[in-house]
């Protein structure tokens, strides 16, 4: 029998944030590491997470289908098991225009509940433990696309990055990233084979430290409805990986749909046609004024 809590109490929840360093160079990517402990026998579920991003970084990516807002990262109804963890991901780029000195305060807040991470914007990185910047340095599989929201009938593009992070080679590496066809239609696979709701690369080996990389564009359907999540899922596995865990070898992105303006917004056809109207009863109201005044 699974017990679930109707309201996460917070004592239950516990979150813990790093880096692994101490000092970050200028457009350096920091990898933040985030744990969401249970401490309660019972499974969590409905954990909503939020990552505030430090003043002078910008995103890169993030794990488990976090979401880029355009102010923060967030991740919605996830679930941790009862005493277990939770590991979450998420990599920023120091801006080259970062004041040296800076400090880099990163907030990650869930049930009531925050932790903060603090870097300094310096000349060199310093790692604050090896174990924690060895993560930060090497991360088998990476996916990245270059706009956060579209509109139906755009483009987006996607690079997947493929690092071997083991100590020997890996062979007939298969890398494989499935979309929904009827949200998203490929343009460009980039010497990739279409199957069905999937693209497929194959690479002969990577020896220990070699990186692979692709990018490919596809075009948002027509008929998408506003507020779509376009999922893609990219996984890699090959010969010689078996000690690596499925969650470093799967990476989740998520884009939003947008068809409708903000309520604050209006088509400026709408604005230009008010305006008018305005502007069109001056004349009348100033011709009636002065009638009244003469008589």
């Amino acid at each position: 029998t699974t017990v679930l809590y109707e309201q996460i109490p917070p004592a239950a929840l516990e979150l813990s944030i790093d880096d692994g360093y101490s000092t970050a160079a200028l457009g350096q990517e920091l990898n933040y590491v985030i744990h969401i402990r249970n401490n309660e026998g019972k499974l969590l579920t409905g954990v909503d997470v939020k990552n505030g991003m430090p003043i002078y970084t910008e995103f890169v990516s993030a794990t488990e289908g976090g979401y880029w807002t355009g102010k923060e990262v967030y991740w919605k109804d996830l679930t941790v098991s009862p005493f277990g963890t939770r590991t979450l991901q998420i990599t920023l780029r120091v801006r080259s225009d970062a004041p040296l000195g800076t400090q880099l305060r990163h907030s990650v807040r869930s049930a009531g509940r925050e932790a903060i991470d603090v870097t300094e914007v310096s000349t060199n990185a310093s790692g604050r433990n090896n174990t924690a910047q060895a993560q930060n340095s090497q991360r088998m599989l990476r996916k990245v696309a270059d706009r956060t929201e579209v509109r139906p009938g755009d483009t987006v593009s996607y690079t997947i990055y493929v690092q071997n992070t083991l100590e020997h080679p890996v062979l007939n590496v298969h890398v494989e990233d499935r979309m929904d066809p009827s949200f998203s239609t490929v343009l460009n696979a980039e010497h990739g084979q279409m199957q069905g709701d999937k693209i497929i690369w194959d690479i002969p080996s990577l020896q220990p430290g070699q990186k692979w990389q692709v990018t490919y564009t596809v075009r948002v359907n027509s008929d998408v409805p506003h507020g779509t999540q376009l999922a893609n899922v990219v996984t890699v596995n090959g010969e010689g990986m078996e000690s690596v865990s499925l969650t470093q070898r799967t990476y989740t992105t998520r884009i939003g749909v947008v068809t409708e303006l903000p309520k604050s917004g209006a088509p400026l056809d709408v604005l230009f046609a008010s305006f008018m109207a305005l502007f069109s009863g001056f004349p009348t109201m100033w011709i009636r004024r002065r009638s009244l005044m003469i008589s």
